[in-house]
């Protein structure tokens, strides 16, 4: 219901010119469509062009006080977010002339304007919306605010700042109303150029009359919910959730946007819960019977990685111990060797099929998924790495010889132990050459002796001995080939271990009387008898030998006499 007043009163306003008004009292239109809320303020039908734009010239700031009784009397809630704005278009204009707008709101205890330099500071101030609002067709202009605003129940203000260079040729472009004829609720500016909003200086005027607006608003939505995490690793890990710059009560849902005190979780701008399975929490907003239209909300996700299966190894061995995985991770998880640490959530030691472990003792596999999150378990397999026999003493030898050299082991081998030549293979584990308590070596050079135990397991390392097998011939000087079974033959003492070998007996004027070779293949030493390669007697005197080896380096060379008699 609205009672209209009429008069012809002439009433002189700043603008210097005399107009008849016509305005209704008591004015105020609340649409509720949904949860939207629509409140018209001022139903006057005075045109207007000083506020909220001043059409007198290219540039203009206003500001209009609308006090919060008017607002609350009109349906505004406390706490409403208003969304839009709209001015009723009177004298439409088509042209873009004095179309450049930024929007400014403001909650202020400020209810008038006794000066015209009593501009509400701009500090105060929120910028709504900047852009180009053209005053066409005729009939509410609605402004859709690009940073909703949020009215706290005081006075409310309404600041346009118009950037236009050039200004509109109609005069009254929209419709305003009054409050009374004692206050002074709009303030203007009109210039040339653009006017500062931080400092408007000097108004061109002050009114007693405001704007008519159609104000869009509902109670808020909270603002994000911020999680102190959105990612939990166990079950009733505790979360805290929050929200800002609430003016209204907000009630917590789980699992819903609810709309009833009864069924929230709590109340507050904060909540901390528990969550034991991924769970979506919902914030809303609730002031004087009215609900938010939306509610802000965030998961927590309860993010465990299933544990591993337990996994196998090749365990009792005697040195490095393989643990190998069972199964393969799922996708987006991966498994960690943990070591010995049952309690690990390591992952330096990687992520491969197998893991070494270098002594006995149980060793752990856990589940790190994508998230990063750890099982609550590992997989664990216990393994067993046997201990090592002792290396056995150094053995001893009879070396150096000239023919094959003896080595003999020192000592007894302990209970459940053998200790195996390995001839000269310094890492040798090989039992072919037997445990016998001597070994012969046929060749200079080290030979090794492991310990073997019962478990199959070797010592760690092998005892050694350097052994030497070095043939000084001895070859003699003269030979008496007459038949009496004495000296009868040129025997070289050493001769036997020696394969290839190339003998040359020359007579005094360089002429080779004798020669005989062995090879490695074919290397026996046939004594000299004192005659030639064709069986004849070689007559008595002295002869120059020649002895060689090349596999033993060996060279020698003297006298040899032959005498019969």
């Amino acid at each position: 219901m609205f009672l209209l007043f009429c008069s012809k009163e002439k009433f002189q306003k700043f603008l210097n010119f005399k107009i008849i008004f016509c305005f209704y009292l008591l004015q105020i239109t609340v649409f509720n469509v949904f949860s939207q809320n629509f409140s018209i303020i001022g139903q006057g039908s005075f045109g207007s062009g000083a506020i909220p734009i001043y059409t007198g010239s290219p540039y203009s700031l206003s500001q209009t006080i609308y006090p919060s009784n008017l607002l609350i009397s009109n349906g505004m809630v406390p706490g409403s977010l208003i969304t839009s704005i709209a001015w009723y278009v009177n004298a439409p204009d088509s042209s873009t002339f004095n179309s450049s707008w930024s929007i400014y709101l403001a909650n202020t205890s400020q209810s008038s304007f006794n000066s015209t330099s009593s501009w509400v500071p701009n500090n105060f101030f929120t910028n709504v919306f900047s852009g180009t609002v053209v005053a066409y067709p005729a009939g509410w202009k609605t402004i859709n605010l690009s940073t909703p605003f949020i009215w706290n129940g005081s006075n409310l203000v309404i600041a346009v700042d118009e950037n236009s260079p050039e200004n509109s040729p109609s005069p009254n472009l929209f419709l305003r109303s009054y409050l009374d004829y004692n206050t002074n609720i709009s303030i203007y500016k009109g210039n040339n150029s653009n006017i500062s909003v931080n400092a408007p200086g000097t108004a061109t005027g002050i009114l007693l009359d405001y704007p008519n607006v159609k104000i869009g608003w509902s109670s808020s939505t909270p603002s994000e919910i911020i999680s102190s995490t959105h990612s939990i690793c166990s079950i009733g890990q505790s979360s805290t959730l929050s929200i800002s710059g609430s003016v209204v009560t907000t009630y917590w849902f789980a699992g819903t946007c609810g709309n009833s005190t009864t069924t929230s979780i709590g109340s507050g701008t904060s909540l901390v819960v528990y969550p034991t399975s991924t769970t979506t929490y919902y914030a809303r907003n609730y002031s004087n019977g009215i609900w938010s239209d939306n509610c802000a909300s965030t998961t927590i996700t309860v993010d465990i990685a299933s544990p591993p299966n337990n996994p196998t190894s090749n365990s009792p061995q005697c040195s490095s111990l393989t643990i190998t995985r069972s199964g393969t991770p799922p996708s987006g998880t991966t498994w960690y060797w943990q070591g010995t640490n049952a309690d690990g959530t390591s992952t330096n030691l990687g992520s491969g099929s197998t893991y070494t472990a270098s002594s006995s003792g149980t060793y752990y596999i856990r589940a790190q998924n994508s998230s990063g999150c750890w099982s609550s378990t590992s997989g664990s397999t216990y393994v067993t790495l046997l201990p090592l026999p002792n290396t056995p003493a150094t053995p001893t030898s009879n070396s150096p010889q000239c023919t094959f050299v003896t080595i003999t082991q020192s000592g007894t081998p302990p209970w459940g132990v053998n200790w195996y030549w390995q001839g000269t293979d310094a890492n040798g584990t090989s039992t072919s050459l037997g445990s016998d308590l001597t070994y012969i070596a046929s060749n200079s050079g080290s030979y090794y002796i492991r310990a073997q135990d019962s478990s199959g397991c070797w010592s760690d390392s092998s005892a050694g001995i350097q052994v030497i097998r070095e043939c000084e011939l001895k070859i003699p000087s003269a030979i008496s080939p007459n038949g009496d079974d004495y000296n009868d033959t040129w025997d070289i003492v050493g001769i036997d271990e020696i394969k290839d070998f190339k003998i040359q007996i020359f007579d005094l004027s360089g002429n080779m009387v004798y020669a005989q070779f062995g090879t490695e293949t074919n290397g026996i030493y046939t004594p000299f008898v004192g005659k030639n390669n064709n069986d004849v007697d070689i007559i008595d005197g002295d002869y120059i030998y020649s002895f060689k080896s090349k596999n033993k380096d060996m060279k020698y060379s003297g006298i040899l006499t032959i005498k019969r008699k």
